[in-house]
């Protein structure tokens, strides 16, 4: 046997996790020389003189020893790392002598098993992978970016986006993330806190509306025969004898059979006196909501025939209000009548808004949301049984009859009759020509004048003090403090002529250096006179004079004043 290296079928690589102690390390590989050993430390490449190479040229391997020992859990890399050459020349017909043969041999099998694993160690497709198309030709190499595949999958090529400045942007994101979850973490904690408070309120709520409910069935059961709810929809100011329709007022325009158009208005609209007619007028508004108008109560006729003369003519049969001229349409449309108002000496000064019930000629009528109650009997235990009703759309009924009239409702349409009759004791209103006994509400009264309504009254609504007021019968103080004059929505410069918009206080004083006692004029409240008494002292000021929602003051002409003022209630 001869004592040549022999290469075993071993990959040329060790490593091995130093203990900090041992400085003797064994590979198990073949080397020729002891240059052919590499050793290194983590990442760093030792020099050949911190260590000493044993057992070269032993085909079972060798050993190397450090000068020192590693420090612990360094890891420590030995591998054979062999210049690829050929040294030898076999000459032809030289001898060719077995050693030098086998070494040779040895030695390019050693570089084999080092390139096989340098190539181990490397990027490779797997040995399924479809290559027809795959080019494993790594880019020219930039500085920060990432080797990714082409869209198609067959060629490696540098990223577009840096992957340091891509971490800091993940950082970012990840940092807001954590940042958004805490917010809404403390968002969710409130949420829960006021989820809490929401349900305990819903429970108080639940709890009065209970009561409100069973407080309402007690008053249903004390009350029929009567109207519990008109709305306010109309909102109406009279100012120096100007006459405001507030914005948000809400009319009711006719256009054709069975249909009436809901218009808001979007703006105040003012109007003066038209012309030199004194006594009753009635206002309307033009079917597109940007102005008033005005008819002559004597010239607002309504039914089937057209008129000859001026008028405000309301067609029933094609339910249309059209303005005629000498007897001629002149296109103009207007809605129901929203208020009718008085003048007197070229001045507006009273007014009663048709809110809930107008009327216009022969014509009566009704607006959406109005409510009440339909007597019906009694119950078993005697309390009085009644229908409610709602109208949810406008009601009319023309009617040209003299007689006075009882206006009535079943609660689908409105009528009017001259016999009916409420019955308390049974509790239904009474046909007192038949003695029936009838399922309606009597809603008010009008008189009807050569078939034309001059007279209309309805009924004011029933209200009782109860939840939805949101106060109790022993909350004396709020009651109270309802009447007390709400200084923060003061009216300033209301004039002579003032109708009040809701119940409240006028006051008004006399310019200064004008004397009280020289300057006494009457004072009238709704046409009653008070002759010879005036409250102005001077810039000072006076007592105010208590008025009610309608009320209107009107100080003689003559009364120079400084300054007018309508105070409401706080509790209105």
């Amino acid at each position: 046997m001869t004592n040549h290296v022999q290469i075993q079928g071993i990959t040329p690589r060790i490593q091995y996790i130093a203990n900090g102690t041992l400085k003797t390390y064994t590979f198990p590989f073949a080397i020729f020389k002891s240059s052919d050993i590499k050793v290194y430390l983590n990442d760093v490449l030792q020099e050949s003189d911190s260590y000493i190479v044993t057992s070269e040229s032993n085909t079972t391997g060798g050993s190397i020893t450090f000068n020192t020992a590693p420090p612990k859990d360094v890891y420590i890399t030995l591998f054979r790392d062999l210049k690829i050459e050929r040294t030898t020349d076999f000459q032809e017909g030289g001898a060719l002598r077995a050693n030098t043969l086998n070494d040779e041999f040895d030695y390019q099998i050693a570089c084999t098993q080092q390139i096989a694993d340098n190539l181990n160690r490397s990027m490779v497709l797997p040995p399924y992978a479809i290559d027809s198309d795959v080019n494993l030709t790594l880019p020219t190499p930039k500085a920060g970016k990432a080797l990714i595949w082409n869209s198609t999958g067959t060629n490696l090529e540098n990223s577009t986006v840096s992957i340091n400045e891509l971490e800091s942007t993940l950082n970012s994101y990840k940092n807001q993330a954590q940042s958004a979850a805490a917010t809404a973490t403390d968002k969710a904690s409130v949420a829960t806190s006021k989820a809490q408070a929401a349900t305990e309120q819903a429970t108080i709520a639940t709890t009065k509306a209970t009561e409100a409910i069973s407080t309402l069935n007690q008053l249903n059961s004390t009350r029929t025969n009567c109207l519990t709810e008109i709305p306010q929809n109309i909102k109406v100011e009279l100012n120096n004898g100007t006459v405001t329709l507030k914005a948000g007022s809400k009319v009711y325009v006719p256009n054709g059979v069975g249909v009436f158009n809901e218009l808001t208005t979007s703006s105040d609209l003012t109007l003066g006196p038209v012309g030199t007619y004194t006594g009753y007028s009635f206002l309307f508004v033009k079917n597109d909501g940007t102005a008033l108008a005005q008819g002559i109560e004597s010239e607002a006729l309504s039914g089937t025939t057209t008129p000859t003369g001026n008028s405000m003519w309301y067609d029933t049969t094609n339910n249309l209000i059209k303005h005629y001229l000498s007897g001629s349409d002149t296109g103009n449309r207007v809605s129901l009548p929203i208020a009718r108002i008085h003048r007197t000496s070229g001045s507006w000064d009273t007014f009663e808004a048709f809110n809930g019930f107008g009327y216009m000629g022969s014509t009566a009528f009704a607006l959406p949301g109005i409510k009440g109650l339909i007597p019906n009997g009694r119950n078993e235990n005697g309390t009085l049984k009644n229908i409610a009703f709602a109208f949810g759309a406008v009601k009319t009924i023309t009617e040209t009859k003299t007689n006075n009239y009882t206006f009535i409702t079943n609660g689908t349409a409105i009528g009017n009759s001259t016999i009916r009759e409420y019955d308390p004791v049974s509790n239904y209103v009474i046909n007192t020509q038949t003695g029936a006994k009838v399922s309606e509400c009597i809603l008010g009264d009008y008189i009807r004048t050569s078939g034309v309504i001059s007279n209309f009254s309805i009924k004011p609504t029933f209200h009782a003090l109860d939840y939805e007021d949101g106060v109790k019968y022993t909350d004396k103080e709020l009651i109270v403090s309802w009447g007390m004059p709400n200084y923060s929505a003061t009216i300033s410069n209301v004039g002579n002529n003032y109708t009040a918009p809701k119940d409240g206080y006028f006051l008004f004083a006399l310019p200064n250096g004008v004397s009280p006692a020289n300057s006494s004029r009457t004072i009238s409240i709704n046409s009653i006179n008070y002759t010879n008494v005036y409250n102005g002292y001077g810039a000072a000021g006076g007592f105010p004079i208590l008025l009610a929602k309608g009320d209107r003051i009107n100080i003689a002409s003559g009364a120079t004043l400084d300054q007018s003022y309508f105070v409401p209630m706080k509790g209105v």
